[in-house]
């Protein structure tokens, strides 16, 4: 049973929910968590979470302007072979089983060269091939880059045959086929800052979507609130958007064993890339 507090039926969250299925949005980012994420459950069954962090330092940059100086001091970086803004995103994605003895793929697309890149690698780095169009590159045990123009992806956690194959693999679709994963990622969508949990509780995740002086951060995660609980919940919520001071600024629903919150605020007043649930709770 799906329940909604303080948003119309026919718009904001409720519209997300509404349109809620098994099969992924992340053609909305042009299908790069699909194309990178790795279906953990190929390489062992004993990983304990699955992690999907992306974000986009071209839509950070374009609106700096909007960001405080700790939001830029938090979410910027240096990097050696480009400007930050020149990387269209970051994709990390990998599991967790507390040995450490899964893959961890890091994909980047942005504006950058093959040269670039190559001067940037670490002294001790040695081509070992090339691979689907790309230079491979191995550094320390374990870890391996490959350059492509316009791309990079840096793998930890694993073995050539591995990268190898990951990297010719075109037809990859995890996200698509996991109900529990797409469903989250179809309510939160794939902003300037978004992160995925999957556990066996279940799958969370935060997603902050940025509009210039405004921000819109959508986020879910497992919940089985007793009512009490729920309608101590809903009223901090109700007072959190009465602070932030936008029509239907902080919106909450329940559907099946989850909850969803949706708050909109100034942008140089958003946690980007953080929990907003603490927001609510911390109050």
């Amino acid at each position: 049973m799906l329940r909604v507090v303080g948003v119309t039926a026919a718009g904001g969250l409720a519209t997300a929910l509404a349109g809620c299925s098994g099969q992924s949005s992340s053609d909305a980012s042009g299908g790069r968590l699909n194309r990178w994420a790795y279906d953990p459950g190929t390489q062992g069954e004993d990983w304990q979470a699955y992690n999907v962090r992306y974000h986009e330092p071209a839509t950070l940059s374009r609106n700096r302007m909007y960001l405080t100086e700790e939001q830029q001091q938090r979410l910027f970086s240096t990097i050696q072979w480009a400007a930050f803004g020149d990387l269209d995103y970051v994709l990390t994605v990998g599991a967790d089983s507390g040995t450490g003895s899964y893959p961890v793929s890091n994909a980047i697309e942005g504006s950058f060269g093959v040269g670039d890149v190559r001067r940037g690698l670490a002294d001790g780095s040695t081509r070992v091939g090339t691979v689907a169009g790309r230079e491979l590159y191995a550094a320390r045990p374990g870890t391996f880059y490959a350059v492509d123009h316009g791309e990079l992806v840096f793998v930890q956690n694993t073995d050539q045959g591995w990268v190898e194959a990951y990297l010719r693999d075109s037809d990859r679709s995890f996200v698509a086929e996991s109900v529990a994963l797409g469903r989250v990622i179809d309510a939160v969508g794939v902003g300037a800052a978004t992160r995925v949990i999957l556990t066996g509780d279940g799958v969370g995740g935060h997603s902050y979507h940025i509009d210039g002086p405004t921000t819109t951060v959508r986020a879910t995660r497992p919940s089985s609130m007793p009512s009490a609980r729920r309608r101590q919940f809903e009223r901090r919520v109700s007072e959190l958007g009465a602070e932030l001071g936008y029509p239907d600024a902080a919106t909450v629903a329940y559907e099946r064993d989850s909850v969803f919150l949706e708050l909109r605020m100034e942008t140089r007043e958003a946690p980007i890339g953080r929990d907003p649930f603490p927001l609510v709770e911390e109050r």
